[in-house]
């Protein structure tokens, strides 16, 4: 593996890291989705706000976006490392 395709990696390997950590979070009250709420450290749930409402703490982490997001980085970090094969 070259020098720059080590680099890509733990680049990758980075970001796939910090999305873990900081993932999407989305509230729901009884079925209905009030959307998303942000980006938020893993373990401490943002407050959901819905017209000018504090809900409390009924937010949960959004794991279809963050699924599809880790995709991404993976196939992405994956084709960059394809293309600078030597």
């Amino acid at each position: 593996m070259a020098k720059i395709q080590k680099r890509v990696m733990v680049i990758g390997l980075i970001v796939f890291v910090a999305m873990i950590l900081y993932p999407p979070w989305t509230a729901e009250i009884r079925g209905l989705c009030l959307g998303t709420q942000g980006y938020h450290l893993f373990g401490s749930a943002p407050h959901a706000h819905y017209r000018g409402e504090d809900h409390g703490n009924i937010c949960q982490i959004d794991f279809g976006r963050l699924g599809l997001q880790l995709i991404a980085v993976a196939v992405v970090t994956g084709a960059v490392m394809l293309l600078l094969k030597k």
